[in-house]
């Protein structure tokens, strides 16, 4: 899937479905700050994945993902994902 420059790919809370393994280009994560701000909590380039955790432990995302650069990605659903760990 292609990821433009700006676009979120998650928010904190939202429902961990997938998660994304990157081809090129660039992500970010961060995280707000409770006195305002935000704070980076990762950067993923290229052959990174990024979201596996949460899809794992099927926890709801705990940061906000997007793209700092045009990237192009690849996305394991969680249902692929069951049915290759099963095997």
């Amino acid at each position: 899937m292609q990821v433009d420059a700006g676009q979120v790919l998650w928010r904190p809370r939202d429902i961990s479905d997938s998660f994304y393994i990157v081809i090129n280009g660039r992500l970010r994560a961060i995280t707000e700050k409770d006195v305002g701000g935000v704070k980076i909590t990762g950067e993923y380039g290229q052959g990174d994945t990024v979201g596996e955790l949460d899809v794992i432990t099927k926890s709801p995302r705990r940061t906000t993902v997007h793209a700092i650069r045009d990237t192009e990605l690849i996305r394991m659903p969680q249902t692929l994902f069951n049915a290759i760990s099963a095997r």
